[in-house]
């Protein structure tokens, strides 16, 4: 349910419809109008409330992609195999690979992190911006940003936990690449 990820659509909606009553009130001095904009006060902050609470399969998946990025920062190759499906040894050894040839320094997900889960809700895909900050291990370069667009393709698997099992990276200011320069 799309109203349950965020804040600010719960937060809009709720105020409008408080202030279209509160307006009523004014206009026509009706007592009712006073009661039914409290209880859309009140059922907005409950609704604020449930959003703390439920966390959707889109906010499990940018959770995900948050203990990732959190992880790439660590170094922590053996977070990162724990966090591609099993299904998938290859795409386990070359996360390995290219680990050991960089040691990372800073990973930023960039804000136009849009992901879509499968109406079945066993699979989902991410797409966004990031800028990692690496040096390779045989010190021939110095730290460098790595502005890279991604498309992550996730599987739901045992314990409802995430699991990759596929992604694309993109330079986004290469022509043709499909990739959005959002910061």
């Amino acid at each position: 349910m799309w109203i349950l990820e965020q804040r600010l659509p719960i937060l809009i909606m709720g105020a409008l419809v408080v202030a279209v009553l509160l307006g009523g009130l004014f206009q026509t001095g009706r007592r009712g109008l006073l009661y039914a904009a409290i209880v859309a006060a009140i059922g907005t902050c409950a609704l604020l409330v449930l959003e703390q609470f439920i966390v959707t399969p889109g906010e499990q998946v940018e959770n995900t992609l948050t203990q990732i990025a959190a992880d790439l920062e660590r170094n922590d190759i053996e977070a990162i195999q724990r966090v591609i499906s099993t299904s998938k040894p290859n795409l386990r050894f070359d996360a390995e690979h290219k680990m050991k040839l960089v040691e990372i320094k800073e990973v930023s997900i960039k804000s136009n992190l849009k992901v879509e889960v499968a109406p079945e809700g066993t699979s989902a895909v991410a797409r966004f911006n990031a800028v990692i900050r690496a040096r390779d291990r045989a010190e021939q370069f110095g730290l460098q940003p790595y502005p890279r667009f991604f498309i992550v393709k996730f599987q739901r698997e045992a314990g409802d936990a995430w699991r990759v099992v596929d992604y694309e990276m993109q330079d986004p200011l290469a022509k043709g690449s499909g990739a959005s320069t959002g910061q």
